[in-house]
């Protein structure tokens, strides 16, 4: 599944939830497969990215960190529930990530620059 280039503006704009995924090192495919199956794991019957992610975008903070948003599908087969119990152990064993909603709120200033022009 492709991950496309985005803007911290055209995520705020977004009219769905998803999950974050922060300081994504690396090669982007091999996280694209590894929350896919992840998620197959903990929470899905499916690990296919094309059937549990509507889009997968890639924002860049000012500061260099490489942020994933891995935008849920309306008819997705995630269990919410046991994704947010998943989430939470993800966080725990130093895996940060977010969801969207609260990702917009809380991380918009590692995307505004703060230079004086």
């Amino acid at each position: 599944m492709e991950v496309k280039d985005a803007t911290f503006e055209d995520v705020k704009e977004l009219n769905s939830e998803g999950i974050v995924f922060l300081a994504c090192g690396g090669e982007l495919d091999e996280w694209v497969d590894g929350v896919s199956e992840s998620m197959e794991e903990d929470c899905s019957e499916t690990g296919v990215p094309e059937e549990l992610w509507s889009e997968i975008l890639k924002l860049e903070t000012t500061g260099g960190r490489i942020d994933l948003v891995f935008m849920f599908k309306e008819d997705n087969p995630i269990d919410m529930g046991r994704l947010a119990i998943a989430r939470l152990e993800m966080s725990a064993g130093g895996l940060s990530n977010s969801w969207l909603s609260d990702y917009v709120v809380n991380y918009e200033d590692h995307h505004v620059s703060t230079e004086v022009e």
